[in-house]
């Protein structure tokens, strides 16, 4: 929630930090990858972010928004 709260007032730095736990702590935590990735393809590391979709994708193989923002 505060990864989300973070990304809404620009906070990148913030929201990727808290977005960035869970996803080492329990990677298979539905969308927690998926909004790093969004905070750090905001910030053109377009590489990372690419990693970070391409995980989203390998624990949640079904998520569109994942599949969609890796293809954009």
């Amino acid at each position: 929630m505060w990864g989300q709260i973070f990304a809404a007032q620009s906070q990148s730095r913030e929201a990727e930090a808290e977005f960035a736990a869970p996803s080492k702590l329990a990677p298979k935590v539905p969308s927690a990858r998926f909004f790093l990735a969004c905070c750090t393809s905001a910030q053109r590391e377009l590489e990372n972010a690419r990693q970070e979709f391409a995980a989203e994708l390998a624990t949640h193989p079904r998520d569109s928004r994942a599949k969609y923002h890796l293809a954009l």
